[in-house]
Formats: C-alpha cells, sequence, structure tokens
C-alpha cells in the first residue's frame, strides 16, 4: 500500500510541473505588445503548415525517444516512449524540469540510471543538430567560413578520437574516480552498462536520423513564420538564425532560453536579411506561439489523456501501477 502512496503522490507532482510548465509558457509568450502585433498581421492560411511541421518536430523527437527506451527497457513499448516524452515536454519548461521525464518512466518501472541514457543522449543530439546546422549555415556566408571549417574540423577530430577504445577506456577510467569520490560510483556503473547497451547503430543511426529530420522542421517552420508576417528570408539565413539562438539559448538557464534566444534570433535575422526588427519581432512572437506554447500544450494534452497510472489489486491491497503494469 505505501508503494501505492508513493506512486499515487509522485503522479499528483508530475501532474502539478506539467500543467505548470504550460501555465509558464502562456503567460510568458500571451503576454506582449508584439504578439498582439503580430497576430494583427498573421496571415491565417499559413497556420496549417506551421503548426504540422512543428508538431512533426517534436513526435520526430519523442519517436526517437521511444525507440531508445524500447532498445534499454523492452518492457516498454515504442509508443509508451514516446508518450513519456511528449507528456514531459511542459515541465521542461521549469527549472530542472528535464527530470519529469524519468520521474514518468519511473511510474513505468524504469530506473532513473536507464532513462537517464536516452534523455542524456536526446539532449546531446539536439546539440550536435543545431551546431552542425550553424556550421553549415556559416558556410555561405564568407566572413564565416573559415571559423566553420576549423570547428567541423575539431569536431571530426574529437569524434574519431573517441572511436578509439583506448581513449573510451581512459575516459570512463577518469569520470568513474570522479563519480567514486563524491559516492556516486554505483550509479555510474549503471549507466556506463546502460551506455554500452545503447552504443548501437539503431540506437545512434536512428538518434541521428530523427534529430536532424527535426531540426529541419522546426527551420522550415521559422520559414513559415516569417512568410506569415509577410517577409521572406533565405534557406541559409533560416538555418543560422535557428542553430546559433539554439545553442546559446540551450546553456542559459532561462526556461526555452527566453530572452537570450529572442534577442540572437531578431538580431541574426535583421543581420542576415535586411528584416526590419520590428517585422522579426513580429516572426519570433508567432514562432513562440508555434513552438513552445504549442508543444507544451500537446505535451499536457498528452499526458492527461494517455498517461494515466492504474490500480491495481495486489496481496497488500489496492496500488497505483503504470499502464504496463496494469495489463
Amino acid at each position: 500500500m505505501r508503494a501505492g502512496r508513493i506512486q499515487l503522490w509522485l503522479h499528483v507532482v508530475l501532474t502539478v510541473a506539467i500543467l505548470g510548465g504550460l501555465v509558464i509558457a502562456a503567460s510568458k509568450i500571451l503576454h506582449g505588445a508584439e504578439v498582439a502585433s503580430a497576430l494583427r498581421s498573421f496571415r491565417w492560411a499559413y497556420a496549417a503548415p506551421i503548426l504540422i511541421l512543428s508538431a512533426l518536430h517534436v513526435v520526430f523527437k519523442a519517436l526517437w525517444f521511444g525507440i531508445a527506451m524500447n532498445q534499454l527497457a523492452p518492457q516498454l513499448s515504442v509508443g509508451r516512449g514516446m508518450v513519456a516524452y511528449l507528456s514531459g515536454q511542459p515541465a521542461t519548461l521549469l527549472p530542472g524540469g528535464i527530470t519529469a521525464r524519468a520521474a514518468l518512466l519511473a511510474e513505468a518501472g524504469v530506473p532513473a540510471a536507464v532513462s537517464s541514457v536516452p534523455i542524456l543522449f536526446s539532449s546531446l543530439l539536439d546539440m550536435v543538430g543545431y551546431t552542425l546546422l550553424t556550421l553549415c549555415a556559416a558556410l555561405w556566408f564568407p566572413e564565416g567560413r573559415r571559423p566553420a571549417l576549423l570547428v567541423l574540423a575539431i569536431l571530426l577530430a574529437l569524434a574519431l578520437g573517441l572511436a578509439i577504445p583506448a581513449v573510451r577506456r581512459g575516459l570512463d577510467r577518469l569520470l568513474g574516480g570522479l563519480m567514486r569520490r563524491i559516492r556516486l560510483g554505483a550509479q555510474w556503473e549503471h549507466f556506463t552498462f546502460a551506455l554500452g547497451q545503447a552504443a548501437t547503430l539503431k540506437f545512434l543511426g536512428s538518434g541521428v536520423l530523427l534529430t536532424l529530420l527535426s531540426v529541419l522542421c522546426i527551420v522550415f517552420v521559422l520559414g513559415w513564420c516569417i512568410a506569415s508576417v509577410g517577409f521572406r528570408a533565405a534557406f541559409p539565413a533560416l538555418m543560422l538564425a535557428i542553430g546559433a539562438p539554439t545553442i546559446v539559448g540551450r546553456v542559459t538557464p532561462s526556461p526555452a532560453g527566453a530572452g537570450t534566444f529572442d534577442a540572437a534570433l531578431v538580431g541574426l535575422l535583421h543581420s542576415s536579411t535586411g528584416i526590419a526588427v520590428s517585422g522579426a519581432a513580429a516572426a519570433l512572437a508567432v514562432f513562440r506561439l508555434a513552438t513552445v506554447l504549442y508543444h507544451a500544450l500537446l505535451g499536457a494534452v498528452v499526458f492527461l489523456t494517455l498517461w494515466r497510472p492504474h490500480r491495481v489489486q495486489t496481496r497488500k491491497g489496492t496500488e497505483v501501477a503504470a499502464a504496463e503494469q496494469a495489463s
């Protein structure tokens, strides 16, 4: 009975976190003169492609997460892993909210040492995808070509270095020693074991492919958002305007990179396309509605309709369990 109560309280906390993330997204994005101005000039014919591509962006990421979780925890279906990823989307707008996905998977009986591998790789693949997007975009601009080629060469050298087994073993010993010093040695061993299981072509190959597809979707979303307020931008400029601000925004503590991401995107659009600052700000307002708020709303709907703990009868009484345990 006690375990059931703990699971019930965990579900209550997750519900509050997910709905709280949705409220924060709405309060930050729906408030402001920029949003009102953008909606007045918005061409509603663009709404459908913007929302479809934006949904595909997050669905591609959820699909890879489901595939990865199914490989590491076969008792969890790909669909259930996708639901966990989407359900946790609103909570990512809270400080430390990314742990909500680990908590959701804990409800399904997947330990954090296992779920942390796809969660970590999801963030890493995003950073790799947006970094490559930025570097490829920089090749179109003469002043950015040489630095971009230099960074690409460094990244290639790092990738080749990590491909050497001796380098990986040395890095594992170094990090393992640090973890044991802070009394996290057992957790590190569980993590590296799960990581070893995950290092397959299916895990990494599908991750790279689906991440690149999701990144391309969001580039097109920005292009449609700009077009919806009456402007145009070349594809390389769109790649740069999404890639660089996203990288900067990911390393800032503000939810969804708010502030830093916004200023960088408006500045890059203005400098690379000649769009007026006011026009870039209007496109940004539509983009925020179509991504941050829309994704949070989708996640909340998925959580409330598809992720429900079930009460099951055990020898200790009625307990709360995940859907897999109830079936």
